[in-house]
């Protein structure tokens, strides 16, 4: 099952096997302003970097949703990033514990 990531409504996800884990996909916006064999031509790989390089450069989304907005959305993808770092505590037992710490949650392991 594959995971959906902010920028999913903006794209369309081909059946074609990028590679062992993800799809192809094209841009919503290069269908709708252009068409969709040259979507065809500039597919890229449904990672949520993947989708955001395309934007970026992508003049047809940008027309679509206006610069202002277009970077609001690219921007918004951002806080979807989590920090996870692994923490070694030393206990009096001399017995190492390890938390999980990540911007949302504690989880001790």
């Amino acid at each position: 099952m594959s995971c959906r990531h902010r920028l999913t409504s903006y794209i369309e996800v081909l059946d074609q096997n990028a590679n062992q884990y993800n799809k192809y996909a094209i841009c919503l916006a290069c269908i709708e302003l252009n068409s969709h064999s040259y979507a065809l031509e500039k597919q890229f790989t449904n990672t949520k970097k993947c989708c955001k390089d395309h934007f970026k450069k992508c003049d047809f989304f940008k027309q679509k949703h206006g610069k202002n907005e277009a970077q609001t959305i690219l921007n918004d993808t951002d806080s979807e990033t989590t920090i996870r770092k692994r923490q070694r505590v030393y206990k009096k037992d001399h017995k190492y514990n390890y938390f999980d710490l990540n911007l949302n949650y504690l989880l001790i392991i």
